[in-house]
């Protein structure tokens, strides 16, 4: 039994489990949403001439002003960073391929997607992806960017970071 008392426990079962196996979400209920990207990219756009930080800044505070907060029954910690319990957030400032991934994707509820699309493409030239990428040789990035020979480097990806490049 993994929860050491009724409550680790009832916690425990309620948990969401956002894995993947061979590239795909395990869980069919796992969506894609769109409110985290919506609301950076509105606050994005809207800070145009600031200094990079501070448009950051103002994106994170735009989200956290007005997110959607859902508060289980019987929660210790409460809150998400998604709209529902079982939604994954985009954060185009970390990196175009995952994001346009995710759009693409079958966890993408078809009525954000073309909206989703337009936002992906809006960051592409802001996330960590393009901002590192010239920093490399062609040579480099060639060999780098195919996931056949060796690992993707981790700024393509996102994968080995767990808090956005503010």
């Amino acid at each position: 039994m993994p929860g050491s008392t009724a409550k680790t426990q009832y916690l425990y079962d309620r948990c969401r489990w956002k894995h993947t196996a061979g590239g795909e979400y395990v869980r069919p209920e796992v969506k894609v949403g769109a409110e985290r990207l919506r609301l950076y990219t509105e606050a994005h756009k809207a800070s145009v001439g600031d200094p990079e930080i501070i448009r950051r800044a103002k994106c994170l505070e735009n989200f956290l002003r007005n997110n959607i907060i859902f508060i289980q029954d019987g929660e210790i910690i409460v809150g998400n960073h998604g709209e529902e319990p079982d939604v994954l957030c985009l954060y185009p400032e970390m990196g175009f391929f995952p994001t346009i991934d995710l759009v693409e994707s079958d966890a993408m509820p078809d009525e954000y997607r073309d909206e989703a699309r337009e936002m992906a493409m809006y960051w592409k030239p802001f996330g960590l992806q393009d901002k590192c990428t010239p920093y490399f040789s062609k040579e480099e990035v060639d060999i780098s960017l195919p996931a056949i020979i060796i690992e993707t480097a981790p700024y393509v990806m996102s994968y080995m970071n767990a808090v956005p490049p503010y």
